[in-house]
């Protein structure tokens, strides 16, 4: 079974629609105005495809996104050192 509704597109603002494909359990949200697609999984909410013309990914406001320090994900840099033994800072 299939249900259709009726929504703003979240790129352009234009009317779009989202369909609810039960048997597939697929929601598929698209926009004819701005060519706007994302087909998600009902069940556990992961993108399959998306495709959104017009949103520049190096452009998108990154702000509300937390901050990852090295030393917050563990990471530490390598110990380089030269033919001497001497170490460099990278």
């Amino acid at each position: 079974m299939q249900s259709i509704q009726k929504i703003r597109c979240p790129n352009c603002g234009s009317e779009g629609e989202r369909y609810h494909l039960t048997e597939s359990k697929l929601i598929r949200t698209q926009c004819p105005t701005c060519d706007y697609l994302m087909v998600t999984c009902s069940d556990t909410g992961k993108v399959i495809e998306a495709y959104a013309p017009g949103i520049d990914s190096c452009r998108l406001n990154l702000r509300s996104s937390p901050k990852l320090s090295a030393s917050s994900v563990g990471f530490q840099s390598p110990r380089v050192t030269n033919a001497n033994g001497d170490l460099l800072l990278l």
